[in-house]
């Protein structure tokens, strides 16, 4: 099933909502399960680049069909495919 926009934009308003309850100014972009922009919305006030880094997290998270916050938790954690692999000792 498809992302509609409505969905998309109930999105939008409980990130808002959420972002006016903490006090702070946000952007937020919501995209379907390929990465394609549906929704997206700048409060007044918010840095500019927020704007892009807000539509980067989305596709991010349709890539990887996890929410945002938990590609963060897990960026932190090294890897060991991603380590160069050392020669042993000889």
């Amino acid at each position: 099933m498809a992302l509609t926009l409505a969905e998309a934009n109930q999105v939008v308003q409980g990130a808002l909502a959420r972002a006016k309850e903490l006090n702070i100014r946000i952007s937020v972009a919501v995209c379907d399960a390929g990465g394609r922009l549906v929704a997206f919305n700048r409060m007044d006030g918010a840095i500019w680049a927020g704007a892009y880094g807000s539509q980067g997290k989305a596709i991010a998270s349709a890539a990887f069909a996890r929410p945002s916050g938990e590609l963060a938790e897990r960026a932190g954690v090294r890897s060991s495919r991603a380590l160069p692999r050392r020669k042993a000792a000889t």
